[in-house]
């Protein structure tokens, strides 16, 4: 019975669910090294590689702007550079912005401190000066790296535990998007569940 309320219950989260999660990787390489004292971040040379992944809904989070493109979501982001693998999952700045400053851009950065790093800046910063990336400030819910000039990842910031800084840009070569399960084959998956708890019941 339990276990039927556990599906049942699964049925209504589906479709009630009031927005997506949007779900990216991304990688590319280390475009400029300004500071990596004592090697906090490992042995970095222009050109390595690095990547990561990260997510946010798109419904809206009520400490936002959205007529000026900024917003203050629940969202994760992680990145593997070097030796170093750094994970995030809490409130991120977000900003879509479309014909700012004679620009388009998205910003999508954490300034704070998580595990034993504070960050001045962990994200993306990517600008479109032909002003065609965007045609509104919502957010987006895909990325084309070509349509911007000059696509980052910044990293910028100290260790807590040593004090040592640290601030490295990298050139964004692709952003892809991570597959989601449809709705439709979740809701197939519990609905095979209950049909075989329930013919196993009637053979009992």
């Amino acid at each position: 019975m339990k276990f039927t309320v556990c599906i049942s219950s699964l049925f209504l989260v589906l479709v009630s669910s009031p927005g997506e999660i949007h779900s990216f990787n991304f990688s590319g390489q280390v475009s400029a090294v300004h500071e990596n004292e004592s090697n906090t971040l490992g042995l970095l040379n222009v050109g390595d590689a690095f990547s990561g992944s990260f997510s946010y809904s798109d419904v809206v989070d009520s400490n936002t702007s959205t007529g000026q493109g900024v917003y203050n979501q629940q969202a994760s982001l992680s990145l593997s550079l070097g030796s170093q693998e750094f994970d995030y999952d809490g409130y991120v700045y977000v900003r879509a912005w479309d014909n700012l400053a004679d620009k388009d851009g998205f910003d999508f950065a954490v300034d704070d401190a998580f595990g034993d790093w504070s960050m001045w800046w962990f994200g993306f910063q990517l600008i479109d000066s032909t002003q065609t990336a965007y045609s509104d400030d919502s957010l987006p819910t895909s990325f084309d790296v070509s349509d911007f000039d000059n696509p980052l990842f910044r990293l910028a910031g100290s260790k807590l535990s040593t004090g040592e800084q640290f601030e490295v840009e990298m050139e964004v070569q692709d952003i892809s998007p991570i597959p989601e399960p449809s709705t439709i084959t979740l809701l197939g998956i519990a609905s095979a569940i209950i049909w075989k708890v329930r013919k196993g019941r009637l053979f009992r």
